[in-house]
């Protein structure tokens, strides 16, 4: 076997294991994702409040492990001012559409963000996307779809507060998106610090605009709200370390994860209940999900940036 050979076997092992490393960290980020709402059902503080001390504790949890590091520094402020911007509207968006539409309108629109990143994966990082991907996304789409559907949601819809999810929708992709660019240049905790602290500059003034008290007294509510913040926060840390070696498709399809996962957990540790219709939609998108993934681990995207393993670096 010729020096070139062995040299390219190398490469390509190095790089399915970088992909394989990252799905594992993807699927863990997601269900931590879906920690979350268990974590804020009978929460004193509203939505919007939540979500901006989540984001303020997340950042202050990074920043002092990032400082310990000496990574610090005022070029990864600058990195993450757009994926930390679009992170916090997303999130402002989605809970101002739930004050104005359904919630089962509003978490609709929200399954659909796999599509607008997979248009980006094709036109923006050149990623190969071939008829069998969006296949086997729309079905996950129309399984996740099909559980917020079966789930028992209260509210009227309305226009306005569709627009407002949608917007929310397109937030979300956006942080994706920027996010993958911001992490060829800077490493995740850096970009994690960064990210969260841009997020919560957005947040507090939505707290305030929507009239939410953002204080409590109640010593188990904070307990609470610090759990909200390293929890899902280490689910981004995991997510956005993945963005150098999973490909945007890929990444944007496991999102669908946490909506079946935020069910599962919610009938076990909330007791709510868990409908025939929801549990087939589960299963509808975690086979398109399976199936997906040997489909694009069997023929990845186009070339990542090289992969840094920071496991070794740390």
């Amino acid at each position: 076997m010729t020096s070139t050979a062995q040299n390219t076997q190398t490469v390509t092992a190095a790089s399915d294991s970088s992909l394989q490393r990252g799905l594992v960290a993807t699927s863990v980020g997601m269900v931590l994702f879906a920690v979350g709402p268990v974590l804020v059902a009978g929460a004193e503080l509203e939505g919007l409040a939540v979500a901006a001390w989540r984001a303020w504790i997340a950042f202050a949890a990074f920043g002092i492990f990032t400082l310990f590091r000496g990574d610090a520094s005022l070029r990864a402020l600058k990195l993450t001012i757009g994926p930390g911007l679009a992170f916090g509207l997303g999130i402002a968006l989605f809970f101002s559409a739930t004050q104005v539409t359904s919630v089962a309108n509003a978490s609709l629109l929200t399954v659909m963000q796999p599509l607008p990143l997979l248009v980006a994966a094709r036109f923006l990082f050149g990623e190969r996307v071939g008829g069998r991907d969006l296949a086997w996304m729309l079905l996950a789409i129309a399984g996740a779809a099909f559980m917020v559907l079966s789930a028992d949601s209260g509210g009227t819809a309305d226009i306005r507060g569709d627009l407002l999810a949608m917007g929310g929708t397109l937030g979300g992709a956006t942080y994706f998106v920027l996010g993958k660019r911001a992490r060829t240049e800077i490493e995740t905790m850096p970009f994690m610090t960064g990210m969260m602290f841009w997020g919560a500059v957005a947040l507090t003034p939505a707290v305030l605009i929507a009239g939410q008290d953002p204080i409590t007294t109640d010593g188990t509510e904070w307990l609470r709200l610090i759990a909200v913040g390293l929890i899902p926060g280490l689910g981004h840390m995991l997510i956005n370390y993945s963005h150098r070696s999973v490909p945007l498709v890929l990444m944007g399809l496991f999102q669908l994860l946490m909506p079946v996962a935020a069910a599962v957990l919610a009938w076990w540790f909330l007791d709510q209940s868990l409908t025939a219709g929801q549990a087939l939609g589960g299963a509808i998108v975690l086979g398109a999900l399976a199936a997906h993934t040997l489909h694009r681990t069997g023929r990845s995207g186009a070339p990542e940036p090289p992969v840094r393993d920071e496991a070794a670096h740390s």
